[in-house]
């Protein structure tokens, strides 16, 4: 999977779990919401320090002045939901901010994705090509499994979770496989 493919993968991931939580939210579930937001946490704190890590230098250094501001803003953008995170960390879902930080971090990530997808993501692919892409996919991918340290056994993700990973690497019989199995093949990606 190319780097492209992996940032839209997450992007993809996340929202999944944006979902979750607004259901969970309208559900009045505080426990549900407390474990959709670590996972929330978790995934959007891995791929920001693997863009920040591997893909925004390699974008950067090949970018012109308005690619390299595109680079900056979307850094300080990870800055910001870092700092969302942060504070969400050390609030109970039952508290009245909860809700409202959680809601303002998803209008925040959604931005930046669209953001990002529309403009950051294209001129990446031209300034690149195809064959960096690909290296810098590998390596994402390689990163991304060592800060979630599930050493592909799938840590605690739920199935419903490792399927949707199976499914954005095209893990052919995914449909048919344990979770167990999914989580050897997820690792494989």
């Amino acid at each position: 999977m190319d780097a492209i493919a992996l940032i839209k993968a997450d992007h993809q991931t996340v929202e999944t779990l944006f979902k979750q939580f607004e259901q969970a939210k309208d559900g009045d579930d505080d426990t549900e919401k407390k474990r959709v937001v670590d996972e929330i946490s978790r995934q959007l704190e891995v791929h920001a320090d693997i863009e920040e890590e591997i893909f925004y230098p390699s974008v950067k250094s090949k970018a012109e002045e308005e690619g390299q501001e595109l680079v900056d803003e979307a850094v300080e953008e990870h800055h910001l939901v870092k700092v969302t995170l942060a504070e969400l960390a050390s609030l109970p879902p039952s508290d009245q901010a909860f809700d409202a930080k959680v809601t303002v971090l998803i209008e925040n990530v959604r931005h930046h994705v669209q953001e990002e997808e529309e403009e950051m993501l294209p001129q990446a692919q031209e300034l690149l090509g195809q064959d960096r892409l690909a290296q810098l996919g590998e390596r994402m991918a390689q990163r991304k499994q060592e800060l979630l340290g599930s050493g592909g056994n799938g840590g605690d993700l739920t199935k419903e979770e490792l399927y949707e990973q199976a499914k954005e690497q095209d893990v052919p019989g995914r449909s048919k496989m344990s979770k167990e199995e999914l989580a050897r093949e997820v690792g494989k990606g």
